[in-house]
């Protein structure tokens, strides 16, 4: 019995890119030391053919806790994912928490679980804005009147649920979310980086690649691990700023599974397929070469993790 698990959290409208990113873990990881968990508060039906590779549903049930939580420009389903935890956590040592708009590019998933959380209850991927400015203030911490510290993304969280659980996190995160709710900016994202401010562990971007339109070329030079769309996604890309290869590879599965699903729309033309703005691109990216490579350098490996504290 496999003593980790990898869980996407989707509703029933999000569930076609969910079940196409669970297929793709699935296929590339053959050989995997962790069982995959498809969660939500909506009772779905999976594909026949992802139940068949192994693929599990978890109901999420006692959200209503969740829903009193400020609500902005994200789903309340993203709080959820705050419930992992304690929803896996008597089965599974660590849960890799990942968001559906992402997309595997390489290497081998079960590695992440071997990686050393340095006594942390978290270990995630810094936030692309810190990418360049590393010593960023960002938003929540001044609006929770703390000092500049490492910010990470949510779309890669990584739990140790002993810790998670024995430290309180859930409750604190509630306790502080409903006294604070103009802090919460990006719903469980900024709850969990106020709760554990400098005492989360650091993992490579190369986990969490953020992709965005001004840094298009990286996936080409960087062995990137998991890309994560930040903005717009393959299945719903009005300015075309996403490579049509990543549409390309997910269209005959939804097509397939999800024939009528409707969270597709047509997109124009790539930006980088027109000369002005494959210009504009490159000279973006040279822009960030220097600051992300830097960022790349603090990591030896793939597996090297830092303290935040």
């Amino acid at each position: 019995m496999n003593k980790n698990a990898v869980v996407l959290v989707c509703d029933e409208h999000y569930l076609p890119p969910t079940c196409f990113f669970a297929d793709q873990i699935l296929n590339q990881n053959p050989h995997r030391n962790f069982d995959l968990m498809i969660a939500s508060a909506d009772s779905l039906t999976l594909p026949g053919d992802l139940l068949l590779k192994g693929a599990k549903f978890s109901l999420i049930e006692n959200v209503n806790k969740l829903h009193e939580l400020k609500t902005n420009h994200l789903p309340i389903s993203t709080y959820y994912r705050l419930l992992m935890p304690d929803l896996l956590g008597a089965k599974y040592q660590r849960v890799l928490y990942l968001d559906s708009d992402m997309f595997i590019e390489g290497g081998n998933l079960s590695e992440i679980f071997d990686i050393d959380m340095l006594g942390c209850s978290v270990a995630a991927v810094r936030d692309v804005q810190q990418w360049n400015r590393p010593l960023k203030h960002v938003y929540e911490f001044k609006a929770a009147n703390l000092e500049a510290a490492p910010y990470f993304n949510g779309g890669l969280e990584m739990f140790d649920t002993r810790k998670f659980k024995e430290n309180n996190i859930l409750d604190k995160c509630l306790d502080f979310g409903l006294s604070n709710p103009d802090a919460l900016l990006h719903h469980d994202q900024s709850l969990l980086n106020i709760i554990l401010h400098k005492n989360w562990c650091e993992l490579s971007p190369l986990w969490n690649w953020q992709y965005t339109i001004m840094k298009p070329f990286f996936t080409i030079t960087q062995p990137i691990l998991i890309s994560h769309f930040l903005g717009d996604k393959p299945w719903s890309d009005p300015k075309g700023a996403c490579p049509p290869r990543y549409w390309n590879s997910m269209k005959p599965y939804i097509l397939k599974e999800f024939p009528n699903w409707s969270g597709y729309t047509e997109s124009p033309q790539h930006q980088q397929n027109t000369p002005k703005k494959f210009i504009r691109r490159s000279l973006d990216h040279l822009m960030v070469l220097a600051n992300t490579k830097r960022n790349l350098s603090r990591f030896s490996s793939y597996k090297d993790t830092f303290p935040t504290g």
